[in-house]
C-alpha cells in the first residue's frame, strides 16, 4: 500500500507524557496512539474512546482479556494497527509503521493529521496576551483593556496545572484559571476570582475537545452560585464546533483556520474563537435577555 502521510515527531510535544515518561520513545508511541485513535473516532464514531498508558486504545468498552466485543490501536513491532475482536472471532487492519520518530501512515487523510497536530491554546509559561474588553449594559457601552499571562505549572491536590492569570487594567481585578491537558483535551479544572477560595471543577469543563471536527459537541459543567449566598450548584454546558476553519479579523490583524467554539449555559450563550499557535482571539458573550453583552478581542 502506498504511503500517504509521513509525519516526523520532534523531541518536544505540546502533548503531555503520562506520570513516569521520561524518554522520548515513549511520547512517540503515545502520540501515534493519539492520532490514530482521534482519526478512528472520527471514521466510527458510534465508538467510544479510551486511552491506556500502555500506548493502546479501546473501544466500546471491550475487554481483550475476557474476550469480550471491542476494537483496539496496537503498536506491534514497529507496525500501527488497529485490532477488531468479537465473540465471533477477530481481524486486524495495519494504518501504518512507526520507525524511530518517523510516523508512515497508509491513510489518505493528510489535512486531518495535519489539523489534529495544532496548537489552538498555548499554555506555556510566560505567554502574554493584551485584549479589549467591550461591555455593553442596556445600551450603554464601556471598553478597558484586560492582560492574560501563563503562569509556571504547579500541583495542585496532586494534579498538574497550568494557571493563567487575567487583570482588568481599569479596576485591577484578578482572575485566575487552572487548566489541565489530557488525551482528550483542555479543560478548565478550576478558577480564582479576586482573593476569593479557588473553587475547582471535579471532572472538568473541557474547552478544547479532541477530535477537532466541525459539529462535534460534548457536555461540560460548571458551578453556580443562583442565589446570592446560597449554596453552589452544578449546572450543564453544551459545547460545540461550530465551525474548524472559521476566520476573524480584528485590529487590522487576519486569523485564519480558527477554532469557533459554542457553549450554552446558566441563561448565556459565550462563544469563542481560537487561532492557531495564538489561542483565544476572540471571546462574546451574551445574556439571554438581551441586557448585556461582552467582546474579548485580542490587541496584542
Amino acid at each position: 500500500m502506498k504511503t500517504k502521510y509521513v509525519l516526523i515527531f520532534l523531541v518536544v510535544s505540546f502533548f503531555p507524557c503520562t506520570i513516569g515518561c521520561n524518554s522520548q520513545e515513549k511520547m512517540i508511541k503515545e502520540k501515534t496512539a493519539q492520532l490514530i485513535g482521534r482519526w478512528y473516532a472520527v471514521k466510527n464514531p458510534y465508538h467510544s474512546m479510551e486511552f491506556f498508558q500502555d500506548y493502546t486504545l479501546q473501544y466500546n468498552g471491550g475487554d481483550f482479556a475476557n474476550g469480550l466485543a471491542g476494537a483496539w490501536l496496537l503498536l506491534d513491532d514497529g507496525r500501527v494497527k488497529v485490532e477488531l475482536s468479537s465473540l465471533m472471532g477477530g481481524k486486524s487492519m495495519v494504518l501504518g509503521s512507526l520507525n524511530g520518530n518517523r510516523l508512515s501512515m497508509d491513510i489518505d487523510d493528510k489535512e486531518f493529521f495535519k489539523m489534529q497536530d495544532i496548537d489552538y491554546f498555548p499554555l506555556e509559561e510566560g505567554v502574554k496576551k493584551v485584549y479589549i474588553l467591550e461591555t455593553t449594559i442596556n445600551g450603554e457601552k464601556k471598553s478597558q483593556k484586560m492582560t492574560s499571562t501563563v503562569l509556571p505549572q504547579q500541583e495542585i491536590e496532586g494534579i498538574s496545572v497550568f494557571p493563567v492569570v487575567s487583570v482588568f487594567l481599569d479596576s485591577g481585578e484578578e482572575h485566575r484559571e487552572f487548566y489541565i491537558k489530557s488525551y482528550d483535551g483542555i479543560a478548565l479544572a478550576g478558577e480564582q476570582k479576586g482573593t476569593k477560595n479557588p473553587i475547582f471543577y471535579p471532572k472538568g469543563d473541557f474547552i478544547v475537545k479532541y477530535p477537532f471536527v466541525a459539529g462535534l459537541s460534548w457536555d461540560g459543567v460548571e458551578l453556580i452560585q443562583p442565589l446570592i449566598n446560597g449554596d453552589m450548584v452544578e449546572d450543564k454546558i453544551d459545547w460545540k464546533y461550530e465551525s474548524v476553519n472559521d476566520e476573524v479579523k480584528i485590529h487590522n490583524a487576519n486569523y485564519k483556520t480558527c477554532l469557533k467554539i459554542m457553549s450554552t449555559r446558566f441563561h448565556r450563550k459565550i462563544t469563542f474563537w481560537l487561532a492557531p499557535d495564538v489561542g483565544m482571539v476572540k471571546k462574546s458573550i451574551d445574556i439571554m435577555d438581551g441586557s448585556v453583552q461582552m467582546e474579548f478581542s485580542l490587541l496584542r
